[in-house]
């Protein structure tokens, strides 16, 4: 071969060589491509490494910002941010290197991304100002592209808080485009955007809606991924805008337009990033709208949403990015609200760290965080601490903002001024309220409910500092600012959603408290009712706001935020009898002392009577179950919060047409259950009976007492009432029986002795409030004499006790006609060796294995009572392996008396978690097979019982929580059941199933259910010795509601049943008797 035919031979190949790696470069980038969008991110930094060494002399030697984003993501996803951030730097030098602007300000836009979604928002802001210069340093960068570096600055220091400059930059991008000739509409919409943030920040709002309508207007009817993205935001942003100026229901439209964006692109996209931004834009309206519904006092659906934002987040972000934390702070907001700061200050300490880590000391996020960790260290107690933090708070945002339009001062100072009311310095809280009003005025105006916010804590402040006028001049400005409110509650019975429900009843609140201390000590009959109207207004607001509020929990938050309102009401009925009569005055004192007690009970029977009241279609009932049941949030599907806003209108436009159509079921089922003293003498009283209903009011106790012809209402002392219960308790339960005797005395002398000359009858209805709430007062003495119970010193000898949860509650049951079965139900697990090796047997798995379950004290006599009860009363029996849940629950429907006679457990922190102890089912480990039957189960249940027996240890006592749902006694209420017995001590099993015995026996003979119960105690007293005699066994079961006699199957032989029970229980206390001698002989 020639050598002209070797080089040619040489060439030839180098060229098939170049060739063949130009092909392996290019099948290389398409593979990169695939296995991004595959998410195979090991193989991908692996095919990205090789390409980095092989890319050189090819025509990808110029794509390697192509990588930048992929590669980082791959390295973040693979180990850590870290990891990516320093994958994404090393890239972005390699692009440097070649020396192509338009290719390194790609990167720097993607490596701005990376720092981004590391949370490294400083590093953000410093690589889109190199951007910046990279742009303006050549002249052959477009316009376009110059606006885009400015428009991702401007993103950085919005996100960073410093919102003049955000501001600064997506003006100044808008005006690079109005240079180009052809901008895409995705970066208009953008920059408009941007700049509407920082408007809205600064407290422009007008202007901030204006940039938001233009950002839409340039988007127009596009349907691209890109377009839509950017809708979403701006939808979004409206939203929050409107949620601002309080206009909640437009607020929630749009926020549902930006959600079913989200949802349309989440279905549709290929692209992971897309996808990734799609779950944090959805993720932050979830958040958006938890707020909504938080400050409209529905904190059960705020907790729903804040989970599926967190659901969201935690797919894409790491677990210490600040955003992710961001929802913490508002699961924060949660527990202040539920009275739990301890909890909100470790959920806000792990936030504020993220937020000075990620988003900088001066960002709007670590001032709202600090500020909130300060106010959680107030609820403390702790000033000291809250005050020193509020300050760095307030410094922190005193750089680069304008003091007259700074929404985060404002609330800072509102904030701080709470707190300072708590520590006692009225004067200084005053001060820092008015400037914050001033800030809140200058943004949104004197009519604002922030502002009415603001003036009620002045109101507060000033009445603390002594100065009852400035406080009425406080409390008026606030209620001028919700004139608007007002005049709704007036004119529609509907539900409202307003935000800060309680504005109108705390306005209203320290008015009249002003006007009173005013007035003087003698108030005309006129003032009396000028007063007790604006109470009644005040109470009708927060009961419309609570209507709106469909969880259980955060009803009983709003009721017990209005406790002093209550308090207040109770204190004016009271102290308005000497000018308008004594019979208004106990109307009043019914009214208001029953607005508070057992909400959801009352609610709950309206609810039973409203499926059953005729006249109203089935097809109407069944549209109204369906509606309410869309209106639940499931944090497992997105779903059912897209559409919230429409099923929340459709349901509002269906109490409207059924409060036209159907006024009386729309008022059974929707306005606040009410009753009278006319109501109670036709359904409660009789000859021979009186109610006694207690209501405390602070340090006041007051007792209504009403017989069929008389109502008086009388102030108790309640000095020391607290202790004197709990010493009391503490003596029986040791068997102090001179303590006992000693407290029994003195309790009696302070809230029975005074009502003595208007107690008609033997018979006592007694609704308790407040500590009474644990005491039996059947255990109190007339006389501290040394004697063996048995001289008719105790309240027992005297009266037929019974306990009311409510009056409105127990005329509801009275009014309420279900159908009720006759047949008796005996549960009893025993708790024998052989049930527990029985579940031992079943449990395959030893970790999960409940110990504590094997631990439960066996109960023979439980048992005992149980298989009696089969015998003689022919009941249903549940016992030993029979006793689980499962079985009880498919039994409860069918039966009419219930007898549950096992161990309970009560959760005096979360009462609804209290539970009875039943039998595992198999191994026990569902929750429907655990053997553990909580409240919050028996609220769910729809029970046909007359009356429900708990022969359980603790079965009544529980947290003390001002709506009185502190058992499992009370969940049988709910559930439909009228009466019940339970105890309210830790109770001796086999006493008081010879109790419970006798009577049943008195049942059987047709006693009502209170007299059975007395008659088969003194039964007891006549026949014990000794230590048996101590309240402690025989006092601690009570009965709770309808008093009535059972209904029973008069086919059956009751009367050879009571005399069967009568001889077991004669010979029991002879044994019984015998060894409590012989122990004490031993």
């Amino acid at each position: 071969m020639t050598m002209r035919g070797q080089l040619a031979m040489v060439l030839c190949c180098g060229a098939l060589a170049v060739q063949a790696q130009q092909d392996a470069v290019r099948a290389r980038h398409q593979r990169i491509g695939e296995l991004y969008e595959a998410q195979r991110f090991p193989e991908l930094i692996r095919e990205v490494e090789v390409q980095l060494r092989e890319v050189a002399g090819t025509t990808y030697a110029d794509s390697l910002h192509r990588y930048l984003y992929k590669f980082a993501r791959a390295h973040r996803k693979v180990k850590d941010a870290a990891a990516g951030t320093a994958a994404g730097e090393r890239i972005l030098a390699l692009v440097k290197a070649r020396g192509i602007a338009d290719h390194e300000l790609e990167a720097l836009f993607d490596l701005s991304w990376v720092y981004y979604e590391a949370g490294e928002l400083k590093q953000c802001a410093r690589v889109d100002s190199l951007a910046v210069q990279v742009a303006d340093g050549d002249p052959s960068i477009p316009f376009t592209q110059r606006g885009r570096a400015r428009q991702y600055l401007a993103f950085d220091h919005s996100v960073l808080g410093d919102h003049r400059r955000s501001g600064q930059w997506a003006r100044n991008a808008l005006a690079q485009y109005e240079k180009a000739g052809s901008v895409p509409v995705e970066q208009w919409a953008e920059s408009y955007t941007a700049a509407g943030v920082a408007a809205w920040h600064l407290g422009r709002v007008h202007e901030a809606e204006t940039y938001y309508m233009k950002a839409l207007d340039k988007l127009g009817a596009g349907t691209s991924e890109a377009v839509l993205n950017r809708k979403a935001t701006a939808y979004g942003n409206l939203a929050v805008l409107w949620q601002s100026a309080g206009d909640m229901a437009r607020a929630q439209q749009y926020y549902q337009e930006n959600l079913l964006i989200c949802e349309q692109l989440l279905a549709s996209t290929e692209d992971q990033f897309t996808r990734d931004e799609m779950l944090v834009n959805r993720s932050r309206t979830y958040v958006n709208l938890a707020t909504v519904y938080f400050e409209r006092g529905d904190a059960g659906q705020a907790r729903e949403l804040l989970d599926m934002a967190w659901r969201d987040r935690s797919k894409v972000l790491q677990a210490d990015d600040p955003q992710l934390l961001a929802v913490k702070e508002r699961y924060a907001d949660l527990e202040l609200n539920a009275g739990d700061p301890v909890r909100a200050q470790e959920l806000l300490q792990a936030y504020v760290q993220a937020s000075e880590r990620g988003f900088g000391r001066h960002s709007e996020e670590y001032i709202r965080a600090s500020a909130k960790l300060a106010d959680a260290l107030a609820q403390q107690g702790r000033f000291a601490q809250a005050d020193s933090l509020f300050g760095i708070s307030l410094t922190a945002g005193a750089r680069d903002r304008d003091p007259d339009t700074d929404a985060m001062l404002a609330y800072t100072l509102k904030l701080r001024g709470a707190a300072r009311i708590r520590a006692g310095r009225p004067a200084d809280a005053l001060t820092d309220l008015l400037r914050a009003r001033a800030v809140l005025t200058g943004i949104h105006g004197g009519g604002h409910h922030k502002v009415a916010q603001i003036d009620v804590l002045c109101a507060e402040a000033a009445f603390a500092g002594g100065d009852p006028v400035a406080a009425r001049t406080h409390a008026a400005q606030a209620l001028h600012a919700l004139e608007g409110r007002i005049a709704a509650l007036r004119s529609s019975p509907l539900p409202a959603t307003d935000p800060e429900p309680q504005l109108v009843p705390d306005a209203i609140y320290w008015k009249v408290k002003a006007e009173r201390a005013i007035s003087g000590q003698h108030p005309s009959a006129a003032q009396w009712n000028a007063w007790n109207a604006d109470v009644d207004l005040a109470i009708a607001a927060f009961a419309r706001n609570k209507a709106d509020v469909r969880d259980a929990a955060s009803k009983l938050l709003l009721t017990g935020a209005q406790q002093r309102l209550f308090g207040l009401a109770l204190d004016l009925a009271h102290a308005s009898h000497a000018s308008l009569g004594m019979d208004v005055a106990c109307e009043r004192f019914l009214s208001v002392s029953e607005a508070d007690r057992s909400i959801l009970l009352k609610e709950r029977l309206n609810a039973f009577k409203g499926l059953r009241f005729s006249g109203v279609p089935d097809s109407i009932i069944a549209q109204e179950q369906e509606l309410l049941q869309a209106l639940a949030v499931d944090p497992d599907d997105p779903a059912s919060a897209t559409r919230l806003h429409t099923h929340e209108q459709a349901y509002a436009t269906f109490l409207d047409r059924l409060r036209k159509d159907h006024p009386i079921y729309f008022a059974l089922r929707h306005e606040e259950a009410t009753t009278s003293i006319e109501a109670l003498r036709k359904h409660l009283l009789k000859p021979g009976r009186t109610l006694i209903s207690y209501a405390q009011s602070g340090s006041a106790l007051y007792a209504l007492v009403v017989s069929l012809s008389d109502a008086t209402l009388i102030e108790l002392k309640a000095d020391g009432l607290a202790g004197r219960v709990a010493e009391l308790n503490e003596a029986i339960v040791r068997r102090d029986d001179g303590a006992y005797r000693s407290a029994a005395f003195t309790l009696h002398q302070q809230v029975m002795e005074p009502l003595a000359p208007h107690l008609q009858g033997t018979e006592l209805l007694i609704i308790p409030d407040g500590p009474l709430r644990l005491v039996n007062f059947e255990v109190l003495r007339t006389k501290a004499s040394a004697t063996d119970g048995r001289d008719g010193s105790l309240l027992l000898h005297r009266y037929t006790i019974a306990y009311l949860l409510s009056a409105t509650t127990a005329v509801q049951f009275a009014e309420l006609a279900r159908g009720r079965s006759r047949r008796a139900l005996a549960l009893a697990p025993g708790f024998t060796d052989e049930v527990k090796r029985s579940y031992l047997a079943q449990a395959r798995d030893s970790i999960r294995l409940d110990r504590s379950y094997l631990r439960y004290v066996r109960q023979p006599f439980a048992l005992r009572t149980a298989e009696d009860l089969g015998r003689t009363l022919n009941a249903s029996l549940l016992i030993g392996t029979r006793a689980t849940e499962g079985g009880l629950r498919s039994a409860l429907r069918d039966h009419g008396i219930l007898h549950l006679g096992t161990h309970a457990e009560m959760n005096a922190t979360n009462p609804m978690y209290s539970r009875l102890v039943l039998n595992k089912d198999g191994d026990g480990t569902t929750p429907d097979s655990d053997g553990y039957l909580h409240a919050y189960e028996i609220y769910e249940l729809d029970l046909r019982a007359q009356l429900a027996v708990l022969a359980a240890c603790e079965s009544g006592a529980g947290a003390d929580d001002g709506e009185g749902v502190r058992s499992l006694g009370y969940g049988f209420a709910y559930a439909g059941c009228p009466s019940l017995v339970m105890a309210l001590w830790s109770i001796d099993e086999k006493v008081s199933s010879e109790i419970i015995e006798r009577f049943y026996a008195h049942l059987a003979d047709g006693l009502p259910k209170h007299e059975a119960l007395r008659r088969a105690k003194l039964e007891h007293l006549e026949a014990a010795q000794d230590e048996l005699l101590q309240p402690y066994y025989w006092a601690g079961l009570v009965l709770v509601g309808d008093v009535r006699p059972v209904d029973l199957d008069r086919g059956f032989p009751w009367t050879w049943l009571a005399a069967v029970i009568a001889l077991a229980s004669a010979l029991l206390l002879g044994w019984q008797a015998w060894r409590v001698r012989h122990q004490r002989t031993r």
